[in-house]
């Protein structure tokens, strides 16, 4: 067994798919290999732990992550024509059947989830704006009145 880790930018947006009864998550990737004879190479993960499919979810094609599991080789041949091979060529294919997210390192719609906090109210609260509640304020307790009164 092969433990393959890499760094991987998402080529295509997350495909919901169904393995028997499960659902799972299917993530097609490009490794960019750095050095002499680099070469990018395609593969698919199917990602189907719970974790892993709550932020594939979020995941959109373009971002990058950190996967890592087994990778096996395959290979098959063109029953036609296309513009990355001709019939009858054999193809080569890599995949990662139950792959793991291990980090989202680069995903602008991963880490901007959150719509509804508009990015005006955002920067008054960072201002200090007079909406802003004061820290400490305690709005419930009259004056005079000790909230610790008869506690021993």
């Amino acid at each position: 067994m092969n433990n393959y880790t890499a760094i991987v930018n998402l080529t295509a947006d997350v495909e919901d798919l169904t393995l028997g009864e499960r659902d799972v998550k299917k993530l097609r990737v490009a490794d960019n290999t750095f050095g002499k004879n680099s070469e990018t190479r395609f593969f698919d993960v199917i990602v189907s732990s719970g974790p892993d499919i709550e932020v594939a979810s979020r995941l959109a094609k373009g971002d990058q992550i950190v996967v890592t599991g087994t990778l096996v080789a395959g290979s098959y041949k063109a029953k036609k024509n296309s513009k990355y091979a001709k019939k009858g060529q054999t193809i080569k294919t890599d995949s990662m059947p139950f792959g793991r997210i291990l980090q989202v390192t680069k995903s602008p719609t991963f880490f901007n989830q959150d719509e509804s906090l508009d990015t005006d109210e955002l920067d008054k609260a960072e201002e200090g704006s007079e909406d802003a509640p004061e820290l400490g304020a305690d709005d419930q307790t009259a004056e005079g009145d000790d909230p610790l009164e008869g506690v021993v």
